[in-house]
Parts: structure tokens; sequence; C-alpha cells
């Protein structure tokens, strides 16, 4: 079920069409190069991709988790935008999650309670200031989307709002898996990467299109690939708990 989930956000909802946009240098699109990625990277790095990872591994449900959370952000701005379709997508995206969850009879989070104190510092700090910065681009996006800008659509859905929906998911992501490697939940390690693959490849478009609609601009481009780079190191590099 988790496989055919991915596949549907990935191929059928334009996760990764609109992913591969910049890559691909499809100059139809040239002016939504932004706009597109962040809904690339949300229906593929922060949906799609931990799909396939519990998929494959079934012990590292950890990943449901990041995927039930992207749902909960695209949900919660399609309803504080009053955007019916959006609301629409965040509830089966955490369906998507909650599903297989119930199938294969796991709780919905690990037996052990997390705590503040157990969680690793700098992570926690990282994640923190991802919840931060996700706020401020949100405003931003409401800005935008306030002037009229430029945007693009898929199934009707505009792909600002669900810009300001995968700012934060990519916080939501990080904190679960620094709440994860508290606990020393399966899979744990690599359960950043979404996130921070995410943070790098927006950030890389960004800086290469500073004056794309949704752009960051240069300066908070590099700060974003530096976050992505510092919350992956921290990941990869540091202790885990024996996993659960």
């Amino acid at each position: 079920m988790a496989a055919i989930a991915a596949l549907f956000w990935s191929v059928l909802f334009f996760g990764l069409i609109d992913l591969l946009v910049v890559p691909l240098q499809d100059a139809r699109f040239n002016a939504h190069y932004v706009v597109g990625t962040s809904w690339g990277l949300l229906y593929t790095a922060l949906v799609a991709w931990p799909l396939v990872m519990f998929a494959v591994r079934a012990r590292w449900w950890i990943f449901l988790h990041i995927v039930g959370a992207s749902g909960c952000a695209v949900l919660l701005v399609g309803l504080v935008g009053r955007i019916p379709g959006q609301a629409l997508a965040g509830a089966l995206v955490i369906l998507s999650a909650a599903a297989p969850l119930v199938m294969s009879m796991r709780s919905l989070w690990p037996a052990a309670r997390p705590r503040l104190r157990a969680c690793p510092a700098t992570p926690l700090v990282l994640a923190t200031i991802a919840g931060i910065g996700s706020i401020a681009h949100a405003v931003a996006v409401v800005a935008a989307v306030r002037s009229n800008a430029v945007d693009d659509n898929t199934w009707e859905l505009m792909h600002l709002p669900m810009q300001a929906a995968f700012g934060f998911a990519v916080a939501a992501a990080a904190f679960i898996a620094v709440v994860a490697r508290a606990v020393g939940a399966k899979g744990s390690r690599l359960s950043a990467l979404p996130a921070s693959v995410s943070a790098i490849w927006f950030g890389s478009v960004c800086a290469l299109y500073p004056d794309v609609v949704g752009s960051l601009g240069v300066l908070l481009s590099i700060v974003v690939i530096a976050w992505g780079l510092a919350f992956a190191a921290t990941a990869l590099l540091g202790r885990t708990p024996p996993a659960l």
C-alpha cells in the first residue's frame, strides 16, 4: 500500500514531474521554477520518498510520521487559507501514512516517551530554527499571493499556498527526525534526510533563480542550504540511542 501511495503522489500528483522541471530546464515553466520545485519536493522528498523507505523496511515506520506531518502541513494551510482542494490533498496524504501504520499494527508513536532533554541539542536547535523560518517563509508567501504574483497550478491547486505548506513540512520532518533519534527509532539517522535534502535542493534552486516567484533570494538561499547541510551532518555523524 505504501508503495502504491508513493507512486500516486510522485507521478499522478506530479511530484516527480515538478521536481525535474529545473534539472531538465523545461523552458515552458521557467517563470515557475521555484514554486514547481517546492511542489515537487513536498510530494516527492517529503511524501513519496518516506513512503518508499517504509515499503522497503517495514521497521522504519518513523518515515510514515514524516508523511503524516507533511499531510498535516498541507491540511493546515488549506484550512487556514480556505482552499478546499489543498485541505483534501492534505487529508489524503495523512491517510497515506495512517493506513500502512494501522495495517502493520504499529502504534502511532513509540512506547518510549520522548523527553526534551533526551533530544540531541544541535539538531533540536536546527529544527527550531527551521520552525521559525517556516513561519517567516509562510508570511512571505502570503504577501506574494496578495500581490497577485504569477503562480502555477496542478489539478487546479495553486503552488504558492502549497509552498507555504512545504516550509512547514520541512520543519515538522526535522522535529520528527530529532525525536526519532531521542527514542532510538529504527532508521532515525536516515529520517533526517527528507528535511535536509529538501532544504538543500530548494535553497539551490532559489539561489540560481533569485528573481523568480517564490524565491528566497541569494542570501537566504545560502542560509537554507547551510541549514540542510548542518542538519544532515549532525544526524548522520551524531550518536544515536539503541534502536527500538
